[in-house]
């Protein structure tokens, strides 16, 4: 009877298990130390500190940043790195681009090229060696047929189009016994004649007028009134427990960034909609225009991020 070894598989949940960013909120509690506090020790900006607990890798550089990030805030801490950067590697997988393979020529068992690639290089190199010197030397091709001629462009001593300049016929030779009639020498005198009144007349003629058309003024479009400005909303925080914030308004300017302290009560006024970043969100409670805003749904790890103050689609 042979005993079989059965294996099995055990597969591990890290659902439980806290991140990389978790792990570093909770040491941080424990030893008291504000989010301002850490990033001043490590010299990086609050937000950035913020969204490494909160694991928003969106909001975050590249991940080789995000390692030395997660290296010099468990030193800070007195935490051992490398279980927290394999737990971030896990989460953020790097994948790099597929690197093509290179295509390396033939060779022998001795180490050296093909004889056969030598030969196949030597003829294909001989076979064009030998179509160039029947190119150049093949006598130009002439045409058989009579009279004909190509024209000849001259250019014009006046930068006028280039005239043609065609060859003289030859006069076919008179029949045995037949006379050549002359020209009349007052034919040739009326031609000579008739070109020159030509000449004149083109030489005097003048160019044709130019006619200006004045454009119509345009007629003044009435002055657009000015929109008016954007009226300025308000919102309120009231803080039981110490919290990073930011807002900013419509038009980008920064209204808060800071520090919030528990028991205290900080009112801002700008152009909606606000957006708005909470770094513990449970310590603080939000007042648009005088109503409660619920930062629950916008919460991920205590840390909220949303916009308020957007017009609805019905206005």
């Amino acid at each position: 009877m042979t005993d079989m070894s059965t294996e099995h598989t055990v597969e591990v949940d890290h659902r439980d298990q806290p991140g990389p960013g978790e792990s570093l909120r909770r040491a941080r509690e424990a030893r008291k130390l504000t989010l301002e506090t850490v990033a001043r020790q490590l010299r990086l900006d609050v937000v950035r500190i913020a969204a490494l607990e909160a694991e928003d890798f969106s909001a975050l550089p590249a991940p080789i940043f995000v390692t030395g990030y997660v290296r010099s805030y468990a030193r800070l801490l007195g935490l051992r790195e490398e279980p927290l950067v394999a737990a971030f590697n896990e989460r953020v997988p790097r994948e790099g681009p597929p690197i093509a393979p290179v295509a390396q020529p033939r060779m022998s068992s001795n180490g050296h090229s093909s004889p056969t690639l030598k030969w196949g290089a030597l003829m294909g190199g001989g076979v064009i060696a030998v179509a160039l010197v029947l190119y150049w030397t093949a006598p130009p091709e002439v045409s058989d047929e009579p009279g004909t001629f190509a024209p000849q462009a001259v250019d014009s001593a006046k930068g006028g189009p280039p005239a043609l300049i065609l060859p003289e016929l030859a006069a076919p030779a008179p029949a045995p016994g037949q006379i050549q009639d002359a020209p009349a020498p007052g034919l040739d005198r009326g031609v000579e004649e008739s070109a020159a009144v030509e000449r004149v007349r083109v030489a005097g003629a003048a160019p044709p007028a130019t006619v200006e058309v004045e454009n119509p003024a345009p007629a003044e479009s009435p002055p657009v009134p000015a929109a008016p400005p954007a009226a300025a909303a308000s919102l309120v925080f009231t803080v039981s427990a110490p919290s990073w914030s930011e807002v900013k308004d419509a038009h980008g300017k920064r209204l808060l960034f800071d520090m919030l302290k528990a028991g205290e009560r900080r009112e801002l006024r700008g152009v909606p909609p606000f957006q708005v970043l909470l770094g513990f969100a449970p310590g603080v409670t939000v007042e648009y225009e005088g109503q409660p805003f619920d930062t629950k749904p916008y919460t991920r790890r205590d840390v909220a991020r949303f916009r308020v103050g957007e017009a609805s689609p019905g206005q």
